[in-house]
């Protein structure tokens, strides 16, 4: 393929002509910083990727954390593991017993999430929260999201809430906001 074939292709000439027009009417001092931010802000994310690993939590329990990959970015999340303690302190012996079992959950969880629920978004917009949400209630079928795991899952969807809001180049909290209007 030519480099002239390869422009067109891409639709490149008129894209890098916005960009120029754009530059020269902000009267921009860098042209070349502001036709590159304009072009980044042209192409639209996907999500390219989603990674999980077992990590530990500030009490040393086995938890999930989520990087999820755009043609941007990475946006990172963790949440408890599955059956995570709450409350008072448990007796050692039963601790100890339970910090196996949650491992071996959170290990289950990681590798769903890298396979399917990896596979269910990749090429998804992160901005389309409910619908990426659908996408991971859809995988598990369980009464009680015993499959993927509810904190995996919730782990996946605010990884994914980050990189939204990232796009749209707003806080958190207002991508937030702003979805629960919608």
């Amino acid at each position: 393929m030519s480099v002239q074939e390869y422009l067109e292709k891409h639709l490149l000439p008129r894209k890098i002509e916005e960009a120029v027009n754009a530059a020269v009417r902000a009267k921009a001092a860098d042209p070349v910083l502001f036709i590159s931010t304009h072009m980044r802000r042209a192409a639209p994310a996907v999500i390219t990727r989603v990674c999980a690993r077992q990590i530990l939590d500030s009490r040393g329990a086995p938890a999930v954390e989520v990087d999820l990959h755009t043609n941007k970015a990475v946006h990172r999340a963790s949440a408890a593991g599955p059956g995570a303690p709450e409350g008072a302190a448990v007796d050692a012996t039963r601790d100890v017993e339970k910090r196996r079992l949650l491992a071996k959950a959170v290990a289950d969880s990681v590798r769903l999430i890298n396979g399917k629920v990896s596979e269910a978004l990749v090429g998804m917009d992160p901005q389309q929260q409910a619908q990426i949400d659908q996408a991971i209630m859809d995988l598990d079928k369980a009464h009680h999201r015993t499959e993927v795991g509810a904190n995996a899952m919730l782990a996946v969807s605010i990884a994914a809430c980050k990189a939204g809001a990232a796009e749209k180049e707003v806080s958190l909290i207002f991508f937030i906001w702003v979805l629960g209007e919608n």
